[in-house]
């Protein structure tokens, strides 16, 4: 289902969903991928660099306790998460070797999360479910 104009209620800056269409959309809110409110902050920058795995062009961070998760879609994105990242994530940031060598620790995630999975819903990994029939992504305005 796709949301129209009058589905979407904006009320100060708040945006909810009608009950028509909440019966099939979870409304998921997220922050923006900028300098105020991610990028100067190295554990969000990390969580951005790693969600962009999935789609490098992915600018939403999702808070894992946030996230509503479809359980066949999450089924898949744990698929391929492991098979890019090992089982335990041990494999998380291998690919960035340079990086590790010229900074002695990253801080970041050490395993999965909210953001990541939303990057995997707009990737090319998924063909068979688009995330607008599941999701109804929320600005916050902070």
């Amino acid at each position: 289902m796709r949301l129209k104009k009058h589905d979407v209620q904006n009320n100060s800056g708040l945006f909810y969903l009608t009950k028509s269409s909440a019966l099939s959309l979870h409304a998921v809110p997220f922050t923006p991928a900028t300098f105020p409110f991610c990028f100067k902050f190295p554990y969000c920058k990390e969580t951005i660099n790693l969600a962009q795995r999935f789609n490098p062009d992915h600018a939403k961070v999702v808070l894992d306790f946030d996230m509503l998760y479809h359980t066949e879609t999450r089924n898949a994105f744990c698929k391929e998460w492991k098979e890019m990242n090992g089982d335990e994530g041990e494999e998380l940031y291998t690919w960035q070797k340079n990086r590790i060598l010229r900074r002695k620790k990253i801080i970041g995630p050490s395993g999965p999360t909210g953001t990541s999975y939303t990057a995997f819903l707009v990737s090319p990994y998924m063909l068979s479910v688009t995330y607008d029939t599941l999701y109804f992504f929320n600005h916050l305005d902070i």
